[in-house]
């Protein structure tokens, strides 16, 4: 099971690589697409190879988001949402628990807040997933969206694997109050 010291220096370790791209830029924009992040990433020894399909799946209307999202997890099961400037992880493990990862701080509402904490959540079915993800990204009709493909890959001699650890069922439940707690990570409640 992950603690939260641990998912505060995943958020800590995100922070840092979204600095570096930055750094890249003589004149940094605000915002980052996905081909523009560090791709190569070193976390607790292992290193990860990330790569992104720039052919994204993208609309402008709820109905298009629904068979967009339905559409991208029959082929893909890591991309990143981005719609109205927000960019959330969403993950598919199998057919019946799907991922939200969010690295912006929210209240215990989901509402965007400047001393919230980011959150990381499981979803029981589709239907779910994309009801959360329209409202953590407030998309309404005629909101523009695009859904990128990310593959990740361990590059390292070291073969753990982190991504399967953290979607392990036993990594947290609605009920380990320590993640509540933490001022810089929650996991909401299981939805569905």
């Amino acid at each position: 099971m992950w603690t939260p010291s641990e998912l505060d220096n995943i958020v800590f370790k995100g922070t840092e690589i979204h600095i570096r791209a930055l750094e890249q830029f003589q004149n940094p924009p605000v915002f980052l697409s996905a081909d523009e992040v560090i791709l190569t990433i070193e976390y607790d020894a292992v290193t990860f190879q990330v790569s992104c399909i720039l052919d994204p799946y993208q609309g402008n209307t709820v109905i298009s988001f629904f068979n967009e999202v339905a559409r991208f997890f029959e082929i893909y099961s890591y991309g990143v949402l981005t719609s109205n400037v927000i960019s959330v992880a969403k993950i598919k493990k199998n057919e019946t628990e799907f991922w939200v990862v969010d690295s912006h701080t929210r209240a215990e509402t989901g509402n965007l807040v400047t001393d919230g904490v980011a959150t990381a959540f499981k979803c029981a079915n589709l239907e779910n997933l994309i009801t959360q993800l329209i409202y953590l990204t407030n998309i309404v009709h005629g909101s523009l969206f695009s859904l990128v493909p990310i593959t990740v890959q361990v590059v390292s001699e070291n073969q753990v694997n982190l991504l399967n650890s953290f979607f392990d069922e036993n990594v947290s439940s609605s009920n380990n109050e320590s993640l509540h707690k933490n001022p810089r990570m929650s996991l909401l409640k299981k939805n569905g």
